[in-house]
């Protein structure tokens, strides 16, 4: 396998897992057991895709995402495919990046780490302010507001570490630029929510209601099917 950490970083194939694998099974064993890496990876994606496409639709669906009219079109089989497309091509627009710089990739990688942690707190973050909401089945009792602060304490701290480079010594291809990808982030929400006479609070009024009590209605009641 070698022990030698600067000849495994500075591999040939740019990968120092990969290059344990090769020094250590060979090449067709290194192949094999990337190959099925490589589907786990592939399936992965998939998996990502379908809940990106799920929250777009959703979020499409109330109006509020950009072009929220063209999004939230349901096909003859019901599928939101202009969701799952776009949810596609930005992923490989972003995909992209890797292929021209790896600082870029490794920041939106990051980003995207921090921005689920994001989401994580929020909910609990809310349970902690808003004491008056009503507790699911699975309830923690009195130990429910200790481990809400014990996790969102644990990733505020995972958080701030992302935010830091790897390196001590920085130049411009080793800094972390997560800080600049969540800030554009941010403020291009912020803009979009507040813009006077053009931004999500004069149209977005909340989760459009589909169904009431008992009553199931249509999704084609509701979003113009083409």
């Amino acid at each position: 396998m070698g022990t030698d950490i600067f000849v495994l970083l500075g591999s040939q194939f740019g990968q120092p897992v990969g290059q344990m694998l090769y020094n250590s099974l060979g090449r067709n064993g290194a192949t094999t057991l990337f190959f099925f890496l490589f589907l786990g990876f592939v399936f992965n994606c998939a998996n990502l895709a379908f809940a990106a496409t799920r929250n777009m639709f959703a979020f499409s669906r109330d109006g509020g995402f950009p072009f929220s009219t063209l999004l939230r079109v349901l096909n003859v089989q019901k599928t939101p495919i202009r969701c799952i497309w776009t949810c596609c091509f930005i992923s490989i627009i972003i995909g992209l990046l890797m292929l021209a710089n790896i600082t870029a990739i490794t920041s939106v990688f990051n980003t995207s780490i921090i921005a689920m942690y994001f989401a994580y707190m929020t909910p609990i973050i809310s349970r902690i302010i808003w004491k008056d909401i009503t507790p699911g089945v699975f309830y923690l009792g009195r130990f429910s507001f200790i481990n809400s602060i014990a996790a969102v304490l644990w990733m505020v701290f995972i958080v701030i570490l992302l935010f830091f480079p790897s390196y001590q010594t920085l130049n411009a291809e080793q800094m972390n630029y997560a800080i600049v990808v969540v800030g554009f982030v941010f403020i291009f929400c912020l803009l979009y929510y507040y813009l006077p006479k053009y931004g999500g609070k004069t149209f977005f009024h909340g989760p459009v209601r589909t169904i009431d009590s008992n009553e199931t209605v249509p999704m084609e009641t509701i979003i113009t099917r083409h």
